[in-house]
């Protein structure tokens, strides 16, 4: 009988160490159209990570407004830069290599006035402001 419940745990899902690999991310687009995300890595009923990771595209005319984070931390690594990062009054010209860690708490803005669509890599730990992209599903 003691096995019985560990054998209803591991058929459940309940045990969530287990790696995730990503084939067919969830694609979300933002009402006005500019800003493109795909959720890599969240937590679902099979597993539990501590964090999330999405790819996001930010097109020219981009603007996210100042807000801040309450629970996580934010890091992005920029693929292909572009635009203004504002991070705690303090302006960054994204370039393409650069990384840059918001903490819990820290005021932060974004514009891209550039020509190009900048791509960047985003995490949260832990994880939760990704899923505000659900909110642009159809």
């Amino acid at each position: 009988m003691k096995y019985a419940w560990l054998i209803l745990l591991v058929g459940c899902g309940h045990f969530h160490n287990q790696p995730i690999i990503t084939s067919k991310a969830e694609h979300y687009v933002s009402p006005d159209k500019k800003i493109d995300v795909e959720v890599l890595v969240e937590p679902s009923n099979k597993h539990a990570p501590k964090s999330s990771m999405t790819r996001i595209v930010l097109k020219p005319g981009t603007k996210i407004p100042k807000h801040i984070h309450k629970m996580s931390d934010e890091y992005l690594y920029f693929v292909k830069g572009g635009g203004v990062l504002v991070i705690d009054g303090k302006k960054h010209l994204v370039k393409a290599g650069a990384v840059y860690y918001i903490p819990v708490g820290m005021k932060h803005s974004y514009e891209n006035n550039s020509k190009n669509s900048a791509k960047a890599i985003q995490f949260y730990s832990p994880n939760g402001p990704e899923q505000r992209f659900k909110l642009w599903a159809d």
